[in-house]
């Protein structure tokens, strides 16, 4: 409904602090990718994923591989910090926790 996001698309950021292999299953990157890609009408412009795990960031490769168009994988970006992203997110639109105005 917003003509930014209609044109541009959508940013998606994503926060993994303290995901660990003992609280994730492998199974759900692969679920959520096959749901989106090709189902969800919405161009996503960039996905940025803060502190990703290693073995995030390897099942991640593998699986968008495979998965996914080249166009798209060039849209995900692993950050290592928040302030990574504060050129690309207003901090408006960021959670209180990561330096934004918004309250979760």
């Amino acid at each position: 409904e917003r003509p930014h996001a209609q044109e541009h698309g959508i940013t998606i950021f994503h926060d993994m602090r303290g995901v660990t292999s003992k609280n994730v299953h492998v199974g759900i990157p692969k679920l959520l990718l096959g749901a989106i890609i090709g189902h969800f009408p919405i161009r996503i412009e960039s996905v940025y994923i803060l502190d990703a795990p290693f073995f995030v960031r390897g099942i991640f490769r593998v699986v968008t591989t495979l998965m996914m168009p080249a166009k798209l994988r060039r849209r995900i970006h692993f950050v290592d910090s928040v302030e990574d992203v504060y050129e690309v997110i207003d901090r408006d639109q960021l959670l209180e926790e990561h330096g934004g105005k918004r309250v979760h």
